[in-house]
């Protein structure tokens, strides 16, 4: 398979006769086709410009199949994909995508059941591609910023921040914020917002928030950012410390 080299302002043009996302990287008889239809036929190009993929070997294993039986194949994993996120009401998130648009993913649920460790797993995923990442548990973050004030670091503390391309915040709303705080989160919100993606994990409900932050102007701004078209992960089930403290009483 032979890979063309466009310049910029060529794959500008192409992107410019496409519609918006996933449109502009397909070649153009297959974006008609799509658009026209709402489906397309398989098809074998020699040449491309752009390949992209999660999946290790990708390319070998188009290279063995022929292009209906690869589509076929994808589309029976992706379909069973569907059937336990259904099952199990978890919403799909693609990482990718929602960083590179600054979106955000809030993940809450009861203590022990595994949010920390699905915001880390995500995080280290856009670690793995690229992207520039910072993960802070909430309170010991504030406790730092107000002791950033009294040594005068805390705009290097929050310019350090602002640079990475994800902010993962841990255990929020596990305490709330006081006056000197709220100014430091609608900083940091008002900073990232349309601009970098984050990830909240929290044990209190979403409907809650308002309450843990105080203030209602405040809130009213912070959370706007925040809970506008979120991705939301509502985690339910028995506490994974619980479990495996019970495994190992029995082993």
């Amino acid at each position: 398979m032979e890979t063309v080299k466009f310049t910029y302002v060529q794959l500008q043009a192409c992107i410019s006769r496409n519609s918006p996302d996933v449109l502009n990287i397909l070649p153009e008889e297959v974006a008609e086709e799509l658009k026209a239809t709402g489906s397309t036929t398989a098809k074998y190009f020699d040449n491309v410009t752009v390949m992209f993929t999660d999946f290790v070997n990708f390319t070998n294993a188009g290279e063995r199949m022929t292009p209906e039986g690869l589509v076929d194949e994808l589309h029976t994993c992706f379909k069973k994909f569907d059937e336990i996120t259904a099952k199990y009401n978890v919403e799909k998130i693609k990482t990718i995508g929602d960083i590179n648009k600054g979106e955000n993913i809030l993940i809450t649920g009861s203590t022990g059941i595994g949010k920390s460790y699905i915001a880390s797993a995500l995080g280290h995923h856009a670690c793995g591609i690229g992207y520039k990442v910072v993960y802070h548990n909430v309170p010991k973050l504030f406790s730092k910023l107000k002791m950033s004030k009294a040594d005068g670091s805390y705009l290097k503390e929050v310019a350090k921040i602002e640079r990475q391309h994800l902010l993962i915040l841990d255990d929020f709303g596990m305490q709330p914020f006081d006056s000197q705080s709220r100014a430091a989160l609608m900083e940091l919100i008002e900073d990232r917002h349309g601009k970098g993606a984050l990830i909240i994990t929290s044990q209190v409900p979403v409907s809650k928030w308002y309450e843990v932050i105080g203030e209602q102007t405040i809130a009213d701004a912070i959370l706007d950012r925040i809970v506008h078209n979120p991705h939301r992960l509502k985690l339910k089930g028995e506490s994974l410390r619980k479990r495996r403290t019970v495994n190992n009483g029995l082993s």
